[in-house]
């Protein structure tokens, strides 16, 4: 090996360390200092919904891939009582996680609950192809077709 391709080695070593080390870091600011997600959670079972909502709410935006911190929005909403609330963070999970059954089939409820029937069926054949052969899923779009 020459002399350049030792030092260029050399530099690689230190820059894969640095990385390590910043990977290391960023897991202990991560432990230190708690998600929205948490920090939500922490509020809720205090009993502080609106301040929950809020912390939910910025971790929503800052996280646009944690369908978790939907999910706890539409627990909230519903528990106050906001059907069509829900609903829209709710349409955001089945976009996060389209191939859950389980999604489909609340949101599809949801629709139902608020007399939305175009959506709901949309929620249910969309179940179909999930689950071909559930027969509770049949039978509704045998119903409202």
């Amino acid at each position: 090996m020459n002399e350049r391709t030792i030092t260029t080695l050399r530099v690689l070593k230190h820059l894969l360390g640095l990385l390590l080390l910043f990977g290391t870091l960023a897991a202990a600011l991560a432990a230190v200092f708690p998600s929205d997600e948490m920090l939500g959670r922490f509020h809720e079972v205090d009993g502080r919904l609106r301040k929950a909502m809020v912390i939910y709410e910025q971790g929503a935006r800052s996280e646009p891939r944690n369908y978790r911190i939907r999910l706890r929005l539409v627990h909230l909403w519903l528990g106050m009582g906001y059907p069509t609330r829900a609903i829209k963070y709710y349409e955001q999970v089945v976009r996060l996680r389209p191939g859950e059954a389980l999604y489909h089939r609340e949101l599809s409820e949801l629709y139902r609950s608020v007399n939305d029937l175009p959506a709901m069926m949309r929620q249910q054949e969309a179940l179909v192809k999930l689950t071909p052969l559930d027969e509770k899923v049949l039978r509704t779009l045998i119903t409202f077709y």
